[in-house]
């Protein structure tokens, strides 16, 4: 994907793209392949994290109710991904698990689970992996795992309007509440943001 000033990105077709959209004020995600020129991309400054990454971490380590919420998440993706690998399973086998105790999902959406930006599936596709694995600990916080996934699938949706509006305005005009405790924990977001516009892109094998 090139820029402008000869700025060029190599990205994989499954990079989650953020995109500025300065209209709404909000961040959208988009893959490559839906990338048009005239879009605005949101990166980290100077690193290869994923922005959304970089700010969750930042967050973590200010409030640990949140850090604590962030580890329940990641306890059903660890153990959803060490059964798969133990079991040598493959994502059609998975699906064809989830079938047998009702749940219907395509093999693309269960390999989207796999992906490091995906906080969490449905919560009756979580159920139905918890009852498929039958992992004593994510048995035992099932229902702490469930509430702790909608609470920070909400968190990126907030950190994402944040980030816009202060890319967008320099937070000009009355902060929302909840914008108010993300400017406490993270200050002047604009200091890990870059934004580059997309010129053209076309397939190269490096």
């Amino acid at each position: 994907v090139e820029f402008e000033e000869d700025y060029m990105a190599l990205l994989t077709s499954g990079y989650n793209c953020r995109c500025l959209n300065e209209k709404k004020e909000k961040i959208v995600v988009k893959k490559v392949a839906q990338l048009k020129p005239g879009d605005l991309l949101v990166f980290v400054k100077d690193s290869a994290e994923d922005i959304f990454d970089k700010l969750t971490e930042l967050i973590k380590q200010s409030d640990k109710d949140i850090k604590d919420k962030a580890d329940l998440v990641a306890l059903w993706k660890r153990v959803f991904m060490d059964y798969m690998q133990i079991q040598e399973m493959s994502i059609a086998e998975f699906q064809k698990k989830l079938k047998q105790v009702g749940i219907e999902r395509t093999t693309s959406t269960v390999r989207s689970w796999m992906d490091k930006g995906c906080i969490c599936p449905e919560e009756d596709a979580l159920r139905a992996i918890a009852l498929i694995v039958q992992d004593a600990k994510l048995n035992s916080y099932l229902g702490k795992v469930i509430v702790a996934c909608r609470q920070i699938r909400s968190l990126h949706g907030r950190l994402g309007k944040y980030l816009a509006r202060m890319i967008v305005s320099a937070t000009s005009g009355p902060l929302l509440v909840e914008e108010s405790k993300l400017q406490e924990l993270l200050g002047d977001l604009s200091s890990y943001a870059d934004v580059m516009e997309v010129c053209k892109k076309g397939r190269k094998k490096v």
